[in-house]
């Protein structure tokens, strides 16, 4: 039986605690990294949501996991 390869699309929102070394947005289930090209210009406490498959913690990162930023919004 086929089944779908392709990574599932997650969605995080939350506020930027780092981004320093890395991006770090604190969600309700944890601290997540986003990683990828983000072309926003983003400072902690800044309001985001972040789209896109689940991606390795970056090293050297304080994040409890990662997320790939296919699109990213501030608000």
């Amino acid at each position: 039986m086929p089944r779908d390869l392709v990574r599932p699309r997650l969605t995080v929102t939350g506020s930027v605690v780092s981004t320093g070394r890395c991006l770090v947005v604190a969600a309700p289930d944890g601290r997540w990294a986003v990683t990828g090209s983000v072309h926003v210009a983003l400072k902690p406490g800044d309001r985001i949501t972040v789209q896109g498959p689940a991606a390795a913690v970056p090293p050297g990162c304080t994040a409890d996991r990662a997320i790939g930023a296919a699109s990213l919004t501030r608000h």
